[in-house]
């Protein structure tokens, strides 16, 4: 398991070698250089973990059923986030799990083919995804 979002998993339709994680991101409060030139950091105990993939060209229907998945999971529509994701955590080399995790928000889907006679996606092509760890 790589990534899941609330209780549906996002591996298989992962594109291989596509995975991409930057674990635990730290984060800064008050950072500064001093007259000295010496940084003087207030690293934080919170960190943030962002995680990239593509998935596989596929159908309509393919696309329709894991973007129901994901919208069924979401716990706030406006934030498109779960407070209870796993993820494969690259620097640790563990799965972690409960984790509060949102869709990117400039979020975009590539439409491959469209059918002639509905005018609707009948085919997707790779579809870059990327959640960010609140």
């Amino acid at each position: 398991m790589l990534f899941q979002f609330g209780d549906f998993d996002l591996t298989k339709y992962m594109v291989a070698g596509s995975y991409n994680s930057q674990p635990n991101s730290r984060q800064d409060l008050g950072s500064y250089t001093d007259a000295y030139g010496i940084t003087r950091r207030n690293a934080l105990h919170h960190t943030k973990t962002i995680i990239t993939f593509k998935i596989m060209e596929m159908d309509a229907e393919t696309m329709k059923y894991i973007m129901g998945n994901l919208v069924r999971n979401y716990n706030n529509f406006d934030e498109r986030d779960n407070e209870n994701c796993s993820y494969y955590d690259t620097e640790l080399c563990v799965v972690k799990n409960g984790a509060h995790f949102y869709l990117d928000p400039s979020f975009k889907q590539n439409v491959k083919y469209v059918d002639e006679i509905t005018l609707e996606p009948s085919e997707y092509g790779e579809t870059s995804f990327t959640f960010t760890e609140y």
